[in-house]
């Protein structure tokens, strides 16, 4: 299961305009073609065995894994003040490292590109899966986040194999604040990451500007609603996941494919006003204790 880990590779990269383009890595060496066919067939196959495990799980979680304040606030530390990837020379590499609150001050205009690939069928029911979470997550944030038309500040990306590989020029111009050697690497992801986030602030500030969530057009039912809900509610600023969180989304275990009522209070706890963005954990660890209390009680 760890060799073909489905979901969750976000980095929330701040300051990359300021970056030295002497100091840029090496572009990735691409990996061998690979048809689109061949991609549907290989998470077809995962999900079936995923499935087949008791994972990609819908419920609450509520049976089996129930849990009070104090894991409530210790799984907000992990996952809010921790990043899971970073940049280095070979791409993005799994480094779970110590990080400063981050989080949207502006509202998440959040602007859907299809592929040629995905046929309209399969575009309508994605964006009603995306406008769907969006309400939800506006509902627990009170920050607005939907659909729009213009002004867009969040891109999501369902594009089959061959279309993303395309993508990097565009995504640069697109985010034209970001050092330009970050999108090869998510161009040429390979079949071990299902979808991808990024978070961008600029010039180092704690709080966004920018966000780019990359689909597999390709994949089936379930692992496609688990990347929209991951990867979007990451990119709002939960990016690190944690063995310790369960009931959750945020787990390289794969158990939840879609936010638990855990999740829900994480998102609600990221934006509450007493939290600002640049926090370090010992600066808001008191703060998110005492609000895990008063959301779950004491105990």
């Amino acid at each position: 299961m760890r060799a073909a880990r489905a979901l969750g590779l976000i980095a929330l990269l701040a300051g990359c305009a300021a970056s030295d383009p002497a100091d840029a890595p090496p572009p990735a060496a691409a990996p061998a073609p690979i048809g689109s066919p061949d991609v549907a067939r290989h998470f077809a196959e995962l999900e079936a065995q995923l499935l087949r495990t008791g994972l990609l799980r819908r419920d609450s979680g509520a049976a089996d894994a129930p849990f009070g304040a104090r894991r409530l606030a210790e799984t907000f530390v992990r996952v809010a003040l921790y990043e899971e990837f970073a940049l280095g020379p070979a791409g993005f590499e799994a480094r779970a490292t110590p990080a400063v609150l981050r989080r949207w001050d502006v509202p998440l205009r959040i602007g859907m590109v299809f592929g040629a690939s995905v046929d309209p069928g399969r575009q309508a029911t994605d964006r009603a899966t995306v406008a769907a979470l969006a309400a939800r997550l506006s509902e627990l944030s009170g920050l607005p986040v939907d659909l729009a038309e213009r002004d867009q500040n969040l891109w999501v990306y369902v594009v089959s194999e061959e279309e993303r590989r395309a993508l990097a020029p565009e995504w640069s111009r697109r985010f034209g604040f970001v050092g330009g050697d970050i999108f090869p690497p998510v161009a040429a992801m390979g079949l071990e990451t299902v979808c991808i986030a990024l978070a961008f602030s600029p010039q180092g500030a704690p709080a966004f500007r920018g966000g780019l969530v990359v689909v597999r057009a390709e994949l089936p039912e379930r692992l496609r609603e688990s990347c929209f809900h991951e990867e979007i509610a990451q990119v709002m600023g939960l990016g690190n996941d944690s063995p310790a969180a369960r009931p959750s989304i945020f787990n390289d275990d794969e158990e939840f494919a879609t936010l638990t009522p855990l999740d829900a209070h994480l998102v609600a706890m990221l934006h509450d006003p007493r939290l600002r963005p640049g926090m370090t954990e010992a600066e808001a660890r008191p703060i998110i204790e005492a609000i895990a209390a008063e959301r779950l009680g004491g105990g």
